[in-house]
């Protein structure tokens, strides 16, 4: 049967004019959301291209700077074989050197080069550029014969020696370094020097990409921006690898640009559905009049109230139309972007917050912490295991089981001592990427406490440092897991930014212990000069800081204590054993050699500026309250309260200990001393706190209290007690 359609209607102005009304009212609407949607929809895809730009400009960043620490791993394997650097001698394959290496050659100070890989070409090596490097790997750039792309070597030391030492000199695989085909087909790469070289840059304009990272507000290290090119629009990320912390190098800005074309292919879609939804608005205009208008607007309205709820980063949005046209069909697929779209925002925003969170802590047990509960909903699994190996393959970590699982719903569990064997080891180290698989009735010692949960299958991320195993990341299923590539790529990204964490949280750790082993060697060296100062400084450190802390001082100005503390008497190394032993009393120039120690300590501090902070107090711990002692004659609250607080313990330690010139007195009577010095020689906010503390100290111990003397005994000063 035919359909036929009375326009008989439109001979009418009225009609006519109806009928116009009608089809502006429908379709100015549907046009007028498109646009919006459009719009949008672009800026929402242009924000997420710039989010993940960014994030793949770090990527590959910290994978430029890794590849370039292998390739020194490896040559610095090499230099420790002088005499053959060669790949077989220290259990490098030739096979992995000439993947790394086009070449590699022994330089002796005279100039002469051994080649040891391939055939050498030398770069040129800048006046004073290896005494800078102060002993660093050097890397060192020159353009290659292909337009944008560069020849990098790496320069090592063979030995000590600045620059006439024998040095190794690494020309690095440019297709190794770079690794842009690990980008994806629409993303391109560009490498630039901080100092305005262009490192590789095979696709884009180089200057054009320097001068958007350069406009870029806000940031100098990474950022996004926008530019045009050959009338062309792209978006760009990019990072600042920062490789002085292993190399003497300036930084390297990686950028990760693609078009816009690439980016906006979802809009291509919306883009052939909309004449259609404006040919079926017409019909149904001429059709169904007003009242299926009406209708046929309701859609609209859904669909443009989740468009802003998604503009308003609702992303859990859904439209429900159930019209059974294209609408009900532009609603699903506007669904199913605002799930895709949730799901990859969520999944950014949540290793952001992981990345921040880890780095910005050098507790190991935070670390943990905050790694167990941020990936809780960014990857499926039914517990989670995160353990550190220590140097006897010992495993000690947590475990999360953050899914109801009978009594142990979001309970969380010590792991400690589980023993893994050798051939576990081999087998995470052979499996740098991830290992997974089902955990049998008689599972390895790493899966054994997921195991006892219920867990049958497994996903474990080793992470290794130097090639060498010292974490696991594993997660646990009760059943066979559907684990996606972008899942495996989330959970191994994870993985690598907690071994930079846990790098980072032991190397400053191991830094502190050389900070502190330092400063108190030093303070040893400074008492050794006499037998009768052994131990002073650490004493007086001791008790200042447990008065700070009495007074209330925050643990920055208790640091500052401590330090100074150890130093406080480091001018006595220019101190004569004759005066600092003598058993009588200091006259005339002897005294004031002795008073010149001040003096000398601020002079050896002060072209230390990381000494500056605890100047004042070397300088001032001989000041009196009354303005009467050395070496400033400094009064009252001019003098630093770190100095006032070490003038009152550097005084009690002297007093109480065994000098060449007399016998350590009883603490009642030092007690006393220090009490008429109140006001005159100390400060006597700190000589009261001082004497609450140690009646603290007496009744906490059980101690009788001390009676104390009462012979005037104000002004007294040790000078060579303190």
């Amino acid at each position: 049967m035919a359909w036929k359609v009375d326009i008989a209607f439109l001979r009418s102005k009225v009609a006519r004019r109806v009928f116009l009304l009608f089809v502006v009212c429908a379709m100015l609407p549907i046009l007028a959301l498109a646009l919006i949607s459009f719009r949008q929809v672009t800026e929402q895809l242009r924000e997420q291209s710039r989010k993940q730009l960014q994030q793949e400009s770090k990527t590959q960043g910290m994978n430029l700077f890794e590849r370039l620490r292998n390739a020194d791993a490896e040559m610095r394997l090499l230099a420790a074989n002088p005499d053959s650097p060669r790949g077989e001698t220290v259990g490098i394959p030739t096979e992995q050197l000439q993947e790394h290496f086009l070449s590699l050659a022994r330089v002796d100070p005279k100039g002469a080069v051994e080649a040891v890989l391939g055939k050498p070409r030398m770069p040129e090596i800048p006046a004073g550029e290896r005494e800078r490097a102060a002993g660093r790997p050097l890397i060192l750039t020159q353009p290659a014969a292909t337009p944008g792309t560069s020849r990098v070597w790496i320069v090592r030391e063979l030995a000590p020696g600045g620059s006439t030492a024998p040095v190794l000199v690494g020309e690095v695989n440019p297709d190794y370094l770079w690794g842009a085909e690990n980008l994806g087909s629409n993303l391109q790469l560009c490498v630039l020097g901080q100092t305005g070289g262009v490192l590789y840059c095979p696709s884009g304009n180089p200057q054009t990409l320097r001068e958007g990272v350069l406009r870029t507000p806000g940031s100098s290290i990474s950022g996004a921006f926008g530019f045009e090119d050959d009338r062309q629009g792209y978006q760009a990320g990019y990072w600042t690898a920062f490789l002085r912390s292993g190399f003497a190098s300036p930084s390297w800005v990686v950028v990760v640009f693609e078009s816009e074309d690439a980016f906006l292919i979802p809009l291509q879609h919306f883009q052939s559905v909309f004449p259609l939804v404006m040919l079926l608005a017409l019909w149904v205009v001429l059709l169904l009049s007003l009242i299926q208008i009406r209708r046929t607007l309701v859609p609209l309205e859904r669909l443009q109230q989740g468009t802003q709820r998604i503009a308003n980063q609702e992303f859990d949005a859904r439209v429900s139309v159930t019209s059974g046209d294209e609408f009900q069909e532009l609603a699903g697929s506007f669904n199913a972007m605002a799930g895709r779209l949730g799901q990859q925002f969520q999944a950014l925003k949540t290793i952001d917050e992981i990345d921040r969170a880890i780095l910005s802590s050098l507790n190991q047990e935070e670390i943990l912490d905050t790694a167990l509960f941020g990936m809780e909903g960014l990857l499926p699994y039914d517990g989670i295991c995160l353990c550190l190996l220590d140097s006897e393959a010992a495993l000690k970590g947590k475990i999360y089981l953050p899914r109801k699982q009978n009594s142990e719903a979001g309970a969380r569990h010590e792991v400690r001592d589980v023993r893994l064997r050798s051939s576990d080891v081999q087998q995470l180290c052979a499996s740098p990427q991830h290992l997974a698989g089902a955990i049998e009735q008689s599972p390895p010692p790493h899966l054994r406490p997921l195991a006892e949960r219920g867990m049958r299958a497994f996903l474990a991320l080793p992470i290794l440092q130097d090639d060498r195993l010292f974490a696991i990341l594993v997660l646990g299923y009760l059943g066979p897991p559907a684990l996606s590539a972008a899942d495996l790529h989330q959970a191994r990204q994870i993985a690598d930014q907690l071994g930079v964490a846990f790098s980072n949280a032991r190397l400053v750790a191991a830094l502190d212990q050389l900070h502190w082993g330092t400063l108190t060697a030093l303070a040893r060296a400074i008492d050794a000069k006499s037998p009768w100062t052994s131990g002073h400084s650490e004493r007086v450190t001791h008790l200042a800081v447990d008065i700070g802390k009495f007074m209330g001082l925050p643990p920055k100005e208790l640091a500052i204590m401590h330090r100074g503390g150890l130093l406080h008497d480091i001018g006595k190394i220019g101190t004569p054993p004759s005066i600092l032993d003598k058993a009588g009393k200091l006259e005339g120039e002897e005294l004031q050699v002795m008073r010149d120690h001040v003096r000398v300590g601020t002079r050896i501090l002060e072209p230390i500026p990381g000494f500056a902070e605890i100047l004042p107090i070397v300088q001032q711990h001989h000041e009196w309250w009354n303005g009467k002692g050395y070496p400033a004659g400094l009064a009252g609250e001019a003098i630093s309260l770190h100095a006032r607080i070490f003038a009152v313990a550097d005084c009690y330690d002297a007093l109480i200990s065994d000098r060449p010139y007399r016998a350590g007195m009883p603490q009642e009577r030092v007690l006393a001393i220090l009490e008429e010095g109140s006001g005159t020689q100390f400060d006597p906010q700190v000589v009261e706190a001082f004497l609450q503390f140690v009646a603290e100290r007496q009744r906490e111990s059980a101690a009788p209290a001390a009676s104390l003397a009462t012979a005037p005994l104000a002004g007294w000063e040790d000078d060579r007690g303190g």
